[in-house]
């Protein structure tokens, strides 16, 4: 006698136990935790070497490729993978999902990165290991077209996306960090200079802009700035 037979002989035992299955998962669906923007484990750090002035070839031989190698001794490695641009080298260290206690994997990785710091050039900066990329608010932007395929719907968001990395000449750049210890990287044309450096404040009743929590902690420079007139 097999499992279906069983079970249509005996259907009224059948009923009662599948009814009993629904009514136990529709009760813990009900009662089980949420949360609209569940933890995770972030498996990836950064680490982030300059050298002004350097091409990205001289970037891809004096560091990158250095530090690579450097880390690729790690056995909890996933993938590496870089970038080497003019002055800057960024490498990204992937972690195995197997993995959940980060911190002396990090640990590890910045003893390391200080190994090979004995055999880069003088005169860098770094290189930096960041490991804690924290909360930061943002917005997502969807392009819609009625009439329009897919691939012509990419091309406009390629170009989008490409011209909303860059911000343009005279324009403001604000964000909020929603944790503490978040760093924050973003690179700029030019070598900072504070005395060009220009400003709009947070609160300012000309932009009006809806922070999604209260500005606890800012700068005495970006309090105090007036208001913005045109």
């Amino acid at each position: 006698m097999n499992i279906t037979e069983l079970a249509i002989r005996n259907n009224r035992l059948t009923i009662t136990i599948l009814v009993t299955v629904l009514v136990a998962g529709i009760l813990t669906f009900r009662t089980m935790p949420r949360d609209e923007d569940p933890g995770f484990i972030i498996r990836t750090a950064v680490v982030l070497t300059y050298m002004p002035g350097a091409s990205p070839e001289r970037i891809e031989q004096l560091l990158t490729d250095r530090i690579e190698k450097a880390v690729q001794q790690m056995p909890e490695i996933d993938f590496i993978s870089s970038q080497s641009k003019t002055g800057t080298s960024v490498v990204y260290v992937n972690i195995q999902e197997s993995y959940t206690d980060m911190a002396p994997i990090w640990e590890s990785l910045r003893r390391k990165i200080d190994d090979v710091k004995e055999s880069l050039p003088e005169g860098i900066r770094g290189p930096f290991v960041n490991d804690e990329f924290g909360d930061v608010f943002g917005t997502i932007i969807t392009i819609t077209g009625e009439g329009f395929d897919y691939a012509e719907l990419k091309d406009v968001a390629d170009q989008v996306r490409d011209e909303m990395l860059y911000i343009p000449e005279g324009f403001a750049h604000g964000f909020l960090t929603l944790q503490d210890s978040t760093e924050v990287f973003y690179q700029m044309s030019q070598f900072y200079e504070p005395e060009y450096a220009r400003g709009v404040r947070w609160n300012d009743p000309a932009f009006n802009i809806a922070w999604p929590a209260e500005i606890s902690v800012i700068s005495e420079k970006d309090k105090h700035y007036s208001n913005y007139s045109a």
